[in-house]
């Protein structure tokens, strides 16, 4: 087949697979020579390696210019704990309960200062 031929071919077979699915893609890739489970574990590869690149991008952001010339080409990038950036809200607020959050209570303990009455002894009883 010449390359003009072989380039009909792919494109009716596209259009087989499409929209009225004539013909599946199975079909399709192994009429171009390629094996689709393959080229499937390929595509996964691929899309964990751009993630992973994106991922090592927004770390390499979080760091400090000294920390940045001190890496090494093959060094790994430290992994970060997530700390707010002076002058950016941080993305969710304490929810109450979680540590660092006193309830309004000014640093006064769990029970604001007032003791509970004793268990047992009920008056009346």
């Amino acid at each position: 087949m010449n390359l003009f031929d072989m380039s009909d071919y792919i494109n009716q077979l596209s259009q087989l697979v499409g929209e009225k699915k004539m013909v599946s893609i199975h079909t399709l890739y192994r009429s171009l020579g390629l094996d689709y489970e393959e080229e499937q574990r390929k595509i996964r590869k691929e899309s964990i390696d751009e993630t992973i690149k994106i991922k090592e991008g927004e770390m390499l952001n979080k760091l400090s210019l000294i920390e940045l010339r001190a890496l090494g080409e093959d060094e790994e990038i430290p992994d970060l704990p997530d700390v707010p950036v002076p002058g950016e809200s941080p993305e969710e607020e304490p929810v109450a309960g979680e540590e660092g959050d006193d309830g309004g209570m000014g640093g006064l303990g769990g029970g604001g200062g007032i003791p509970s009455p004793p268990m047992g002894d009920a008056p009346g009883e």
